[in-house]
């Protein structure tokens, strides 16, 4: 990207312009500009990403995936998460497997990953894609030892007296990239991606940040987000802060084209189940038995109200990009999710 602009991207505007592009955009799509100019720097940060060598090897994944990607979810998604295929991490050592032969290998298959194989990528390869194709004036930080890549980006000047209302905890002028390496990401395929202000009618000529990525099929998206959801529900949590993410993401799968194939993908489900066995085990929880007929999605009690809290702060936070459908129908289609889970046919 730097020094290899053409005439009219996004890059070569000047604040101005971009500002009032926008604004523009946020008045037409009725979306805080906060949430559309963050937007932007994600496709960009996912171009920089995939377009490397080790791209090839990388699976974009989460609600952020399931935001640009899907089209299923109705909130705004900040962060980024991708999973750096198990194989490519450890190739010797897996022989083109995920699932380890006990849960000793693994401890140590995890251990080198998260303390060798993902600091060595980071270090060494995504932090010098990063900082050879960002605009200078854009700081780039690692923080290795957490398996994260943070690129810092100056907001642009837009109605500061609106900022403030607009920008809650949950939104920062920064891209936190996160890596996961215990997995091989798949089932998954190819697709391209655009920036949400692509969405408006006249962009006046600028060709805006899109990305050509390799992305999670949303089977397994949604299975690793419905056991996380049954952790929390058997186990409790005391700090469910942006957790019920989650729970709006499961509901909006549940409501979208895409059910059917996450109801009926019980390999995937499996397959799931027996990953977090080995490199996500959790004492009492019996991942395996959860995903074939035992899944609780609706937490109760006092987790219940806490969930009911944090997603009240996502609502205060404008995350959602319409009205979201009150909590007492989020739980009740979660409910509904649950009992469709437990009922199936695993013949």
């Amino acid at each position: 990207m730097r020094g290899n602009q053409l005439p009219n991207t996004y890059f070569s505007l000047s604040r101005s312009e971009k500002t009032d592009l926008i604004e523009q955009a946020a008045s037409e799509l009725d979306r805080p500009s906060v949430q559309l100019e963050k937007d932007i720097w994600v496709v960009i940060a996912l171009d920089i990403l995939f377009s490397a060598e080790f791209g090839k090897d990388l699976i974009f994944k989460g609600g952020t995936s399931l935001s640009k990607v899907y089209k299923v979810i109705r909130r705004f998604s900040e962060d980024i998460d991708v999973t750096v295929d198990i194989n490519r991490l450890l190739p010797k050592e897996t022989e083109l497997t995920e699932i380890p032969r006990s849960r000793n290998q693994a401890k140590k298959w995890k251990q080198k990953i998260e303390e060798i194989e993902l600091p060595k990528l980071i270090e060494n390869e995504v932090a010098s894609q990063f900082k050879a194709n960002l605009p200078e004036e854009i700081e780039i930080t690692c923080e290795v030892e957490k398996g994260a890549v943070y690129v810092d980006y100056t907001a642009l000047a837009i109605a500061p007296e609106r900022r403030t209302s607009e920008i809650g905890p949950y939104i920062e002028t920064r891209v936190k990239i996160e890596f996961g390496g215990a997995s091989s990401g798949r089932p998954n395929h190819e697709t391209e991606i655009s920036s949400d202000v692509s969405e408006i009618g006249n962009v006046g000529g600028v060709n805006l940040p899109s990305a050509n990525v390799r992305v999670m099929d949303i089977q397994r998206t949604f299975w690793e987000k419905a056991t996380l959801a049954h952790v929390a529900c058997v186990k409790g949590k005391k700090d469910w802060r942006r957790y019920a993410r989650h729970w709006h993401d499961l509901v909006q799968i549940y409501g979208s084209e895409y059910w059917d194939a996450c109801l009926g993908d019980l390999k995937t489900a499996k397959l799931v189940a027996v990953v977090k066995k080995y490199f996500y085990r959790v004492s009492g929880i019996d991942f395996e038995d959860a995903v074939t007929g035992n899944i609780r999605i609706v937490p109760d009690g006092e987790n219940l109200e806490r969930l009911q809290a944090d997603y009240q702060q996502m609502d205060d936070d404008r995350l959602f990009n319409e009205d979201p459908e009150p909590f007492d129908e989020l739980i009740t289609k979660c409910d509904e999710i649950a009992n469709a889970l437990n009922g199936r046919n695993l013949s």
